[in-house]
């Protein structure tokens, strides 16, 4: 166990499981989640009596994520999030390229059982903070990240207890939510494994 991490299991002291369906990077847990807020542009026509009137939305704004991340003993989650950062430039040829990923975020209940689900489209890191290497913190070392995206969707799961050995887990009545405000999907069965994640 590195010195700069508590003997604590992740599991038991998170209610937030974030992972990718897109890449391979292994589960990791989160201290606290803030679903963004959603912003719709209604534009606004003036009467000739000075009233002003709003029409339709014509675009919508999804606030940029912050993402407070549990790091594991052996900083495994921190050197897959750099090396993914680090895709996007190289420093030899003095250019940047825009890989991008999905992300998704897990919201558990104190039994562990999943209440929702909130996936991150086209994502993209946009910061990754430094990292405090204190000894005597009771949860270890902790990582805030920044991650820009287009935009996000959410699963209303019902499903039994998790069981953190890689069963599926199934849930229903999926809800999508696109870029014009449109709901998408109902209804529909998923199944997602979750990866133990132990230090």
């Amino acid at each position: 166990m590195s010195a700069s991490t508590a003997s604590v299991n992740l599991a038991d002291v998170s209610q937030f499981l974030v992972g990718s369906d897109t890449l391979k990077l292994t589960p990791f847990f989160i201290k606290n989640f803030t679903i963004p807020s959603i912003a719709f542009a209604h534009p606004s026509l003036m009467t000739r009596s000075g009233v002003a009137l709003h029409t339709g939305a014509d675009s919508i704004d999804f606030n940029d994520l912050s993402l407070d991340i549990m790091l594991d003993s052996g900083f495994q989650t921190y050197f897959e999030l750099l090396d993914l950062a680090m895709q996007e430039v190289n420093f030899e040829q003095d250019t940047f390229s825009t890989p991008t990923f999905d992300l998704w975020v897990q919201i558990l209940n104190s039994n562990k059982e999943i209440l929702f689900r909130v996936d991150f489209k086209n994502c993209r890191i946009s910061s990754i903070g430094e990292i405090a290497l204190d000894p005597s913190a009771e949860l270890g070392a902790s990582l805030n990240i920044g991650v820009v995206y287009d935009y996000w969707t959410y699963t209303r799961s019902y499903c039994d207890k998790e069981v953190r050995n890689n069963s599926p887990i199934q849930g229903i009545d999926e809800t999508v939510l696109d870029s014009s405000g449109t709901k998408k999907g109902p209804n529909r069965w998923i199944g997602k494994p979750l990866s133990a994640v132990k230090i």
